[in-house]
């Protein structure tokens, strides 16, 4: 009979687990994004900026309102465990357009691009299923969005 305790343990100990990496997850993006630049430009962290907990085979979709006459650097950080081909795209949300897609970039991890115009923006984070169709690994994957004006040029 002493094995029913044990069961009930193992039983309140499993989401206590999930929880405590759920919680750690939390804040993945501003602690374990790369943000190290050379150029000398200086970067604020947008509000969109996320992380949590994902499992292999789900696709996600961030909203980030983008402003006009504004610089926008994606930096996409996860745990190995869910593999090195994680799809980043960016999408107007309005019309559907890729404005981007880390595939065609060898699965980049950091996309910078200049916004023109005031539109909402889609990011898109696919995770693919793991070789092994038993076993789908789950990890803390995060988006840290940074934004600065862009430079003035010309008169």
């Amino acid at each position: 009979m002493k094995v029913k305790p044990i069961i009930l343990l193992c039983l309140f100990a499993l989401p206590v687990l999930g929880i405590a990496q759920s919680t750690y997850c939390n804040d993945f993006h501003s602690s374990k994004c790369d943000v190290s630049d050379n150029s000398g430009k200086k970067w604020t962290m947008h509000t969109s900026s996320k992380s949590g907990l994902f499992k292999q085979g789900t696709l996600n979709v961030l909203n980030c309102p983008a402003q006009s006459k504004t610089d926008y650097r994606f930096i996409l950080c996860y745990d190995e465990s869910l593999g090195d081909k994680i799809v980043m795209k960016i999408k107007d949300a309005t019309n559907g357009e890729v404005l981007f897609s880390n595939e065609t970039d060898n699965y980049s991890r950091i996309y910078e691009f200049s916004n023109t115009k005031t539109r909402k923006l889609n990011i898109e984070i696919q995770i693919p299923k793991s070789a092994d169709s038993k076993a789908l690994a789950s990890g803390c994957l995060g988006v840290l969005i940074q934004n600065r004006k862009t430079d003035k040029s010309g008169f």
